[in-house]
């Protein structure tokens, strides 16, 4: 009962009602006290929670009394350690930062994360919040940047091994380290972490959700830093100039770099120039960057789409594709993007159509889109069929779309975690392939491989 009623206090202090939480945790408190007069371990649990409710109130001095009066108990019940000290020490060590004392806050996380190696348990999540806290206190108050990455990374470290899938906080470290090399003015590290932390989020979210948006405006703010953009061409000059194998893989690099920058600025020629300059240093010096060339690609044809060039804009955006259903057909969420901006572009050469159907198709697609990007899963499915019922009655020889449609719902089903109904749609879209031999689309042994991922997916839940 009293384990009950400090979960029904938790879910409340969750709520923001906090009298209502204090009324269970103090009825729980009552019951311990009247069957275990000497005190029981799960009454540091029930203080511990009570002194996170006054901390959720920035009530600091009664939170810390709570806090450290579970601490006390615990370390008379456990003596050779236990998690629950190194929770304790965790919520003592954010207590004392959000009252500014920053060495003892240091000292109480310091002590946590050696609780959790004395319990051989360095790869628990709490021991990643832990480090990336550590990290923050040297980097904020200490400015001791190079202490606060080495924190940083240890904490990105133990994420990426042992929690690929928390990809939100892996990419909030990406963007906390990546703000700190801007400040370092390590800029190709900072773009190149900012990226990655991008590229997670919109895996993660979508491309206009809040917090995406927050880390784009970070990503704009390097690439329209003047002294980035000088380091860059500085960088390029000294390269060129050099002409090793060595010195053309970083200006590969860096005329990509340069290119993202222009197409920022509405330079779309220069944009598409250095895009150009990059896969012939990329291909020169290393023809498997794939995922490079890729992008250089797209770059290229998204310049020519807002030049009104769309024709060539497809031609572009299709060789990226080529590229990777060939070299990288395993990286479905590229393809995906791929065949969306492929999607796009023949939309802009449709946008003067009068037929009816066309404009009811076009809103529907892109309404599917949106509920999409809002991971509005079951929507975004509803629209795309419609989408595909109009396709196969008025535009029934147009494979390509169709197939591009149906792409979509195996790949929303597939993000839905229902593996049988999208290997349904990937065998649909297999289908129609063989039959009419559709360019640019899957091929059977493409699609047989996503269907080995699939059913691997289904077999590891």
């Amino acid at each position: 009962m009293c384990t009950s009623l400090t979960q029904i206090a938790l879910c409340l202090t969750k709520e923001k009602r906090y009298d209502e939480a204090l009324n269970c945790h103090q009825r729980a408190l009552a019951i311990y006290e009247k069957y275990y007069p000497l005190g029981h371990a799960s009454v540091a649990v029930t203080l511990g929670c009570m002194g996170y409710m006054f901390y959720e109130q920035d009530k600091y001095n009664e939170s810390f009394n709570f806090i450290q009066q579970a601490m006390i108990m615990q370390k008379n019940f456990y003596p050779n350690g236990h998690i629950d000290m190194a929770i304790s020490l965790f919520n003592m060590g954010n207590l004392e930062y959000h009252r500014k004392n920053y060495d003892k806050s240091l000292k109480m996380y310091d002590r946590g994360l050696l609780m959790f190696r004395k319990l051989n348990l360095s790869n628990h999540i709490l021991a990643a919040a832990l480090l990336e806290n550590i990290g923050k206190i040297h980097i904020d108050e200490k400015n001791n940047y190079d202490k606060g990455l080495h924190y940083y990374q240890q904490a990105l470290t133990l994420l990426e091994t042992y929690y690929p899938s928390y990809l939100a906080r892996i990419a909030e470290i990406l963007n906390d380290m990546g703000h700190v090399f801007f400040k370092q003015q390590r800029f190709d590290e900072a773009l190149d972490f900012h990226h990655r932390s991008i590229n997670l989020l919109k895996e993660y979210y979508s491309s206009n959700h809040v917090k995406t948006v927050s880390f784009l405006r970070n990503f704009d703010n390097i690439l329209e830093n003047e002294e980035f953009i000088k380091h860059h061409e500085q960088v390029l000059i000294s390269r060129k100039e050099n002409g090793t194998t060595r010195g053309n893989i970083c200006i590969g690099s860096n005329c990509n770099g340069i290119s993202h920058i222009k197409l920022s600025r509405n330079n779309f020629s220069e944009a598409f120039d250095f895009a150009q300059q990059s896969i012939t240093f990329t291909e020169k010096s290393n023809p498997t960057h794939y995922i490079m060339t890729v992008d250089n690609l797209s770059n290229i044809s998204e310049a020519l789409m807002h030049q009104n060039k769309f024709v060539e804009a497809f031609d572009f955006e299709q060789k990226a594709l080529k590229i990777l259903k060939i070299h990288c057909p395993t990286n479905i969420i590229k393809i995906i993007e791929s065949l969306n901006q492929m999607g796009n572009l023949r939309r802009k050469q449709e946008k003067n159509s009068s037929s009816l159907e066309a404009n009811i198709l076009f809103t529907l697609m892109s309404l599917g889109g949106i509920k999409y990007k809002e991971r509005n899963f079951d929507e975004s499915l509803n629209y795309y069929n419609q989408a595909v019922n109009i396709l196969k009655e008025f535009y029934s020889t147009d494979y390509s779309r169709i197939i591009f449609s149906l792409n979509w719902i195996a790949f929303i089903y597939y993000r839905k975690q229902s593996y049988g109904q999208a290997i349904e749609f990937y065998e649909q879209c297999l289908r129609i392939d063989e039959a009419n031999s559709v360019a640019g689309q899957l091929t059977t042994a493409e699609f047989l491989m996503i269907h080995i991922q699939f059913n691997f997916s289904m077999n590891i839940l």
